[in-house]
């Protein structure tokens, strides 16, 4: 009698349970349960705006029992990183109409310091001496021209001289000499090997001569010309704009010239001056100017 009352005892209790999910379980295969999200959308803290996964009845959360949470993108109690940044700010996105507050300029969507210049300094020089080959006259090459050289860069007094020769292809590149000062580092690790290998890239167009030589795991840029961009050679891997300072202008025959600034990477260079604007760029900006009207740039860049 006492058997049989407890086997219909279980048996009752058997048919009285129903399976709930374990929401502590984790499949170390990957693929969701009920209790993490697997086919509903609320209570299940996947960061559906309509779940919750706290089970208070509302339609946002984060465990705690709030009607605000976390993690679902609303922009309230979420943790998502919502901006504190006000438009028109230093750092900040641009305000309407690409306006900023006063001393600031808009510069590839964002706000920047303009407020302040640097006098020109006559010891940052640039120069490039290519030789074309190839034909009878030689031509420069008007579309991006590729061989693969020798760079021998060496120092001279205070200046980095680049010569890049033996190149490889039919000739069209004959030799291309530049020189940079100050050396401003890492530019110094292109100098001492006789041998290194190089990549050169160059073009000359209306808009001026552009190179691009590749050695030594980094990238070094030379333009002169009315634009800072020929498409092929200058792959900058960074943003890199101009924009009007407080460096002043001169008048001119013409009407006026100002000195700009430039920005690369974040930093800021001025007209008539090199330095190191970033972690991963050094600038030598001899010439970065409105010249009435018309912008003019004799620059070097080096990426890393």
């Amino acid at each position: 009698m006492t058997r049989r009352v407890l086997a219909v005892a279980v048996a009752g209790l058997a048919l009285g349970c129903a399976k709930v999910p374990n929401p502590f379980y984790v499949d170390e295969a990957g693929s969701e349960t009920l209790a993490d999200g697997g086919s509903e959308t609320n209570g299940d803290g996947d960061g559906d705006p309509t779940g919750d996964g706290d089970g208070d009845g509302e339609p946002t959360g984060d465990g705690d029992g709030e009607p605000t949470g976390d993690g679902d993108g609303d922009p309230t109690g979420d943790g998502d990183g919502d901006s504190t940044c006000t438009p028109g700010e230093l750092g900040c996105l641009c305000g309407v109409l690409e306006t900023c507050d006063d001393g600031l300029a808009c510069v590839l969507d964002k706000c920047v310091d303009a407020s302040s210049c640097a006098p020109v300094d006559d010891f940052v020089q640039l120069s490039a001496s290519p030789t074309w080959g190839g034909g009878d006259p030689p031509v420069a090459p008007t579309e991006p021209y590729v061989a693969i050289c020798v760079l021998d860069g060496q120092l001279q007094g205070n200046q980095a001289v680049l010569n890049v020769h033996q190149c490889g292809g039919p000739g069209i590149l004959q030799q291309l000499v530049l020189t940079v000062q100050p050396i401003v580092s890492p530019l110094d690790q292109l100098l001492g090997n006789p041998n290194l290998a190089a990549t050169v890239t160059v073009v000359e167009k209306p808009e001026g001569l552009f190179v691009r030589i590749e050695a030594a795991g980094m990238a070094f840029y030379y333009v002169n010309g009315t634009s800072l961009v020929a498409d092929g050679v200058t792959d900058y891997p960074w943003a890199l704009a101009p924009f009007s300072s407080s460096c002043g202008q001169t008048p001119t025959m013409c009407g006026t010239l100002e000195r700009l600034a430039l920005l690369v990477d974040g930093g800021t260079v001025y007209d008539g001056n090199a330095g190191q604007p970033s972690p991963a760029a050094t600038a030598w900006a001899e010439t970065v100017v409105d010249d009435c009207g018309a912008l003019r740039y004799e620059l070097a860049l080096l990426a890393y």
